[in-house]
């Protein structure tokens, strides 16, 4: 998968999520086709091959899987970013009263409130 495909990748799940924190009853679980989507995207960025040696213990099994799926979570983290970069980018020129980085810092102050209870 070349870069311009994982970026359209990218943005189809993120295109799905909005449509499910925008909808009524956003707080319910994603419709199943929606998870669907996403499931077989998140396949494609996934795909690795490695060779198991035979008597690899289960570590050096747990190291060639981890170093056969980094490039891929790699390439998929990368493409999350750089949507977000543009996103807020684009956001902040059009509403520098709250800016991306407010609501970095409301995001993560929430998620410090949920911690705590």
């Amino acid at each position: 998968m070349n870069d311009a495909e994982v970026i359209r990748k990218v943005v189809a799940i993120l295109t799905e999520l909005s449509t499910w924190t925008g909808s009524p009853g956003a707080d319910q679980d994603p419709p199943a086709d929606g998870m669907k989507l996403v499931g077989e995207i998140v396949d494609e960025f996934m795909v690795a091959e490695a060779e198991i040696p035979d008597g690899a213990s289960p570590q050096e099994i747990a190291t060639i899987a981890a170093t056969a799926l980094t490039p891929g979570v790699a390439r998929a983290f990368g493409a999350f970013a750089r949507a977000f970069h543009d996103l807020a980018q684009e956001h902040d020129r059009h509403n520098p009263a709250v800016t991306s980085a407010d609501i970095l810092r409301r995001l993560a102050l929430e998620a410090d409130a949920e911690t705590d209870d």
